[in-house]
């Protein structure tokens, strides 16, 4: 039964080697010939009549415009080109003239997109995956596929905790921003934890991550705690996160925002949060970020790590609502939201 099984096999596989072998013709038999000319011919037919009914949808679907619809379209297209001429900066004339280029190209692997085209992509993206997923799969634009925007986003390696490399981007990116004034430099900070799934994986260096990390000042506190809380002679064992602690900045009177750090986590400590969120404050405003604002919601750690601001000699219940931003060149209060 097994060596029936092999034979049927093999002529199984002969036959799929004859129909699609991509082998040079002086190497095929006469039966394997005439097999390769059947496919073509039927390949042919499939191929006219899939064109055929391409022609015939194109045909029923298509719109005859009004003359006085094809004035308005010409016209609409003329002062697209004289804004293209005129201002070659503006984006709505590059925007046009990148969709130019892509319709051009035959070839999907062989378009290229302008850096401005993969901000504004980015943009769409992060907003809604679905709704850029949609206009990209009817075709309405032609725009970048998700995986090239994936490669563009890892283009800067990013660890947990502030990092000073990715910190100087933020603010390069606050300086390129649209439409900016001087009252944007005035910023909020706003911090939560966020739910993750448990898990241990390596990244493209080698390195295992999705253990807890909140700098190596409190991982050596907490490994002090554990150890002295734990059995004599039991290793040490690091903790998977389970969430993920985020600081986001956002403009005050414009539309900025931007995360500026994460830390991964069980669930934060209020001592903990106390001494990330004030070096947090410190990179801020050394680069003429002016933080006035915290917010957050009302869970245990933050609602401590509130009362840590509370003025020695204070009356109980005392409600606090501002402090003093010590890393503020002038002085200045910074409101607890």
């Amino acid at each position: 039964k097994t060596l029936l099984t092999m034979l049927s096999n093999q002529k199984s596989n002969n036959e799929k080697l004859s129909i699609s072998s991509h082998c040079a013709w002086s190497r095929l038999s006469e039966k394997e010939k005439e097999e390769r000319i059947k496919n073509c011919t039927l390949g042919r037919k499939i191929a006219a009549k899939k064109m055929h009914s391409l022609e015939e949808k194109f045909n029923n679907d298509l719109i005859p415009l009004s003359e006085e619809d094809n004035k308005v379209v010409t016209k609409l297209f003329a002062e697209v080109e004289k804004i293209s001429q005129e201002e070659p900066e503006n984006f709505k004339s590059l925007f046009i003239q990148q969709q130019q280029k892509a319709l051009t190209c035959a070839d999907n692997r062989g378009r290229r997109w302008h850096p401005l085209i993969i901000r504004w992509c980015f943009q769409l993206y992060s907003s809604s995956p679905k709704a850029y997923q949609f206009l990209k799969d009817t075709g309405v634009l032609l725009l970048p596929d998700k995986r090239t925007l994936r490669d563009y986003s890892n283009c800067f390696k990013v660890d947990s905790g502030l990092d000073s490399g990715f910190l100087d981007l933020v603010k390069k990116d606050f300086n390129n921003r649209s439409d900016p004034k001087d009252s944007d430099v005035w910023v909020g900070i706003i911090h939560d934890e966020v739910s993750l799934r448990k898990d241990l994986v390596f990244d493209d260096s080698g390195k295992l991550i999705g253990f807890v990390d909140l700098g190596s000042v409190q991982n050596s506190i907490d490994d002090l705690e554990q150890c002295l809380s734990a059995e004599q002679n039991s290793p040490i064992t690091p903790e998977e996160a389970t969430h993920m602690f985020v600081f986001m900045v956002v403009s005050l009177f414009s539309d900025w925002r931007m995360p500026v750090a994460f830390f991964p986590t069980t669930t934060i400590k209020s001592y903990a949060l106390f001494n990330l969120f004030w070096k947090c404050i410190e990179e801020l405003e050394q680069r003429e970020f002016r933080v006035l604002t915290s917010t957050c919601d009302g869970a245990s750690p933050h609602r401590l790590f509130y009362k840590y601001h509370i003025p020695p000699g204070a009356p109980k219940g005392t409600i606090i609502y501002k402090t003093n931003n010590h890393y503020a060149f002038e002085k200045r209060p910074l409101y607890f939201i």
